[in-house]
């Protein structure tokens, strides 16, 4: 879990932050998107926090008694397999491919095309 992430998020998507954001102009907050982003980039890559938390999968899955989570990316992309039948697929984060997911009769299928800028 990469709680430098989730202290940022927690503060930024508090409702008075949001609005103070939204008073500054346009290119004030894109210059400030600009170097959250670069702090984020400038950080040491740490695999295990951007892996699925095995843990709390098992617990959604026990918890809403399902077979299949389909969540959100963690730049890594994967299809995870637990017991016998079940399993978690991470998406892909979209930088440089959409991706879609779903059922078919033979199981979980993925689609990815490449995104042009």
């Amino acid at each position: 879990d990469d709680i430098h992430y989730l202290k940022m998020r927690r503060w930024l998507r508090q409702p008075q932050i949001l609005s103070a954001l939204k008073c500054l102009p346009l290119r004030w907050r894109q210059h400030l998107a600009a170097k959250i982003r670069h702090s984020s980039v400038e950080r040491p890559y740490q695999p295990e926090l951007y892996a699925v938390n095995e843990l709390m999968v098992e617990q959604w899955l026990e918890r809403y008694a399902a077979t299949l989570l389909i969540h959100g990316h963690t730049h890594m992309p994967n299809i995870h397999y637990y017991d016998q039948h079940k399993q978690s697929v991470v998406l892909s984060d979209w930088y440089k491919a959409g991706e879609l997911v779903y059922l078919s009769a033979s199981g979980v299928v993925r689609q990815s095309w490449p995104l042009r800028y």
